[in-house]
């Protein structure tokens, strides 16, 4: 089950250079790859946010998850580093992932859509959390 793993890794770095919406450049333009710029975006609407402070309402609510996607992908790396070097805890870091196919998903159940569709890329980078975390699950030990 590690090969799912290894397989859901390899398809989270293409989607990177894959477009994430519909019209956005072919591995990029001056701003980098198409997954890059997703991620700034996300990361823009987490940390960025209007008014004073944070808050506590349905918008505030959607903000977050939406810019906490950007933060899945942290879990990637350490994905690609566990795979690389640990042995026996595999499916626990599996388990960690659950919520993130959900977490990435929120763009397709919060987002605001307009006239923009969710591309390729985008939907390379969904698929690549739930092949990661499923080869996870099965990988035991240092069995391929």
């Amino acid at each position: 089950m590690r090969t799912l793993a290894w397989i859901g890794l390899v398809m989270f770095g293409v989607s990177w250079f894959v477009p994430v919406i519909e019209g956005q450049e072919l591995l990029g333009g001056s701003e980098g790859p198409p997954g890059w710029q997703a991620c700034r975006v996300a990361w823009e609407i987490l940390v960025g946010g209007e008014g004073d402070g944070p808050k506590v309402d349905a918008e505030g609510f959607k903000r977050f998850v939406l810019g906490a996607t950007c933060l899945t992908n942290g879990l990637m790396v350490i994905s690609l580093l566990a795979l690389l070097v640990a042995r026996g805890r595999l499916p626990r870091l599996g388990t960690l992932m659950l919520a993130t196919p959900a977490i990435n998903l929120s763009w397709v159940y919060l987002g605001d859509g307009g006239d923009q569709a969710l591309a390729a890329g985008y939907w390379m980078w969904v698929v690549s959390f739930v092949l990661v975390e499923l080869g996870l699950f099965g990988a035991r030990g240092g069995n391929a």
